[in-house]
């Protein structure tokens, strides 16, 4: 190495070699210095001069595309599945059953129909369901009986809650 030229490391050792190889060549550019590490990537990288963002954009869209390939199928799908519907008939009937209870307590009656538990057809319409789908069997006080019909493909296709008002113990079919 020529004369003048401090040492401080490979790095500019190397520099200081191109600039008095190009400097004897009688090159009035100097070379382009070695790539520098971008965003923690090893000098030299293929995408090293791609930035850090790049990488978060990229990896942002691909969650999002495989985010909706995934929810896609659920958030469409057009058919109930039978835990759903089984979820929505368990929830109507126990809110029935609750209701005949507490009219069963300020009236001394069972009540038999919608009209007597108060309940309104809109109170009855979910998203699998609606108020055709269910019906008051009994209407004893001891063994006061709702159900709800297709909630199941196999027999038996009805839920069934069967409850006695006086201490408020039920029991469901399934």
């Amino acid at each position: 190495m020529p004369s003048g030229v401090e040492h401080a490391g490979p790095m500019d050792g190397r520099i200081a070699r191109s600039l008095v190889d190009a400097a004897s060549r009688g090159s009035a550019v100097p070379p382009a210095p070695p790539p520098i590490p971008v965003d923690g990537l090893p000098a030299g990288f293929p995408w090293g001069k791609l930035s850090l963002w790049t990488f978060r954009v990229f990896g942002i869209t691909a969650g999002l595309l495989l985010l909706a390939v995934i929810v896609s199928p659920v958030v469409h799908s057009r058919r109930p599945s039978e835990e759903a519907k089984s979820s929505e008939a368990r929830a109507a009937l126990g809110a029935m059953k609750d209701r005949a209870r507490v009219v069963y307590q300020r009236t001394g009656k069972a009540p038999a129909t919608f009209l007597e538990l108060g309940m309104s057809d809109f109170e009855l319409h979910g998203i699998c369901f609606d108020v055709t789908h269910y019906q008051i069997t009994n209407a004893s006080p001891d063994h006061w009986t709702a159900r709800c019909y297709g909630v199941n493909s196999v027999a038996p296709t009805e839920l069934v809650v069967t409850a006695n008002l006086e201490t408020g113990r039920c029991s469901f079919n399934r």
